[in-house]
């Protein structure tokens, strides 16, 4: 996993921007424990977290109880912080999956699946909505082919990755794509059955988002479901 340390100032920037830093940091806090939680889930090994910062004595304590691995991430571009997170695992020729902390809301069979067929030679990656990734997962050496040239931070990311490890001789294996949270705008566009399946996917940030919002009258109609009812037993 590559992620930042939920600290309160430097989390979330954006989301921060709408619900204070603190707030922010809670939900980017509960984001990272909704995904260890769920990627503890899959047959992945060894288990790598590349940290801008070390964790809180606490949270450390927790991912070191599940068998992951911190390591402080160097000063180099982003291509090669994503190799370096790669090749942190000491793996060669066994797949390695990478993922954001901030992005807990995937189907769980279908990305176990997913790690299945790439243990069988394929390569995965899991969209956002943005046209960057949520997750990937391939070989650790062709890592430093898979991220030459990327334009980070742009709309190309995926199209990139993709047609980078498509030039290096994988099968990619393209999921549906899955949201991240930035900010309160990614509950616009939201269904409510949307909505429900991310309380059941990431019930830890959706109660730190709820405990943010609570008691606020400003909201945007779109965002007034976090203080229906319907929230009551979250």
């Amino acid at each position: 996993m590559i992620t930042r340390a939920p600290v309160s100032g430097k989390a979330k920037t954006r989301l921060a921007a709408e619900i204070g830093n603190f707030h922010a940091a809670e939900v980017a806090r509960s984001l990272f424990l909704d995904t260890i939680r769920k990627l503890n889930m899959l047959e992945v090994c060894p288990k790598v977290i590349l940290l801008t910062e070390p964790l809180d004595q606490r949270l450390s304590g927790l991912v070191k109880e599940d068998g992951w691995k911190e390591i402080i991430q160097s000063s180099c571009d982003f291509s090669g912080k994503m190799v370096e997170a790669f090749m942190g695992t000491g793996m060669r020729d066994r797949p390695v999956l990478l993922s954001v902390s901030d992005a807990p809301f995937f189907d769980d069979v279908k990305v176990a699946s997913a790690v299945t067929r790439a243990k069988l030679g394929e390569a995965f990656i899991g969209p956002s909505p943005d046209g960057g990734f949520n997750m990937v997962c391939f070989r650790p050496a062709l890592a430093q082919d898979a991220f030459d040239g990327v334009a980070w931070s742009t709309s190309y990311v995926l199209s990139s990755v993709l047609r980078n490890l498509s030039k290096a001789g994988y099968n990619v294996n393209v999921l549906d794509a899955w949201p991240d949270l930035d900010d309160l705008g990614f509950f616009e566009s939201l269904s409510d059955d949307s909505i429900q399946r991310m309380i059941s996917s990431a019930p830890q940030t959706m109660k730190a988002l709820k405990g943010a919002l609570r008691g606020r009258t400003d909201l945007r109609p779109s965002l007034r479901f976090f203080t229906s009812p319907a929230w009551n037993g979250l």
